[in-house]
């Protein structure tokens, strides 16, 4: 996508090219974004420009539809128990910036997805970490006992370097109420049909 040198030349505006690589954004998504009305802009000789300050303010705001409320509260409509594990452990001295590296590939790697969970997340507590924690959620009848006692050693086994498994905390819970899924007005959302079993891997969209 090419644009005219002259463009580049008016104060204060960024053709899309150039607004693209600014928001880090593909240029076909900064054109959704502009059409849409969700990014402003000026159409000059048939182009868009986008001011500079539109940009700023724009990667202050997170992307996307916001909300128009809370989400609310939503109990499991059917009897089958739905468990959340956490597994919590403190990062051993001088390897965070190790460990950092080491997550990074959990996503490019697809590595222990534990078969059978609904949902997985991952957290460090502190911007210098001394804890990591693991959080898991399965459905009763999609949990394998042995299967999970298996992934834990391997996820163990991967992190040994960075973290203290010997004084490691687990525990497992049961999931009463939830929000996944859910709008503003207590209505699921169309893309999440959990009460029909269809049940989606967690994970963000990468732009």
């Amino acid at each position: 996508m090419q644009e005219e040198p002259k463009y580049l030349t008016i104060p204060g505006y960024a053709p899309i090219k150039q607004a693209a690589k600014m928001l880090g954004l593909s240029e076909e998504r900064v054109l959704q974004y502009v059409r849409k009305g969700m990014l402003p802009s000026e159409k000059v000789g048939g182009r868009y420009l986008v001011p500079l300050h539109s940009l700023d303010a724009f990667q202050r705001k997170p992307h996307g539809r916001l909300r128009s409320g809370p989400v609310a509260w939503r109990p499991y409509s059917t009897p089958e128990r739905v468990f959340l594990l956490q597994l919590e452990a403190d990062v051993r001295a001088g390897q965070e910036a190790r460990l950092h590296e080491q997550l990074a590939q959990l996503p490019k790697l697809q590595r222990h997805v534990f078969a059978g969970t609904m949902q997985r997340y991952v957290s460090l507590r502190g911007e210098n970490p001394t804890q990591l924690a693991f959080i898991l959620v399965w459905r009763a009848s999609e949990l394998d006992e042995s299967r999970l006692q298996h992934d834990l050693e391997a996820l163990k086994t991967e992190f040994a370097r960075y973290v203290e498994w010997d004084t490691a905390r687990i525990q497992r819970l049961p999931i009463l109420i939830h929000t996944l899924g859910s709008t503003g007005k207590g209505k699921p959302s169309s893309s999440r049909k959990r009460e029909q079993g269809h049940v989606e891997e967690a994970g963000g969209e990468q732009a």
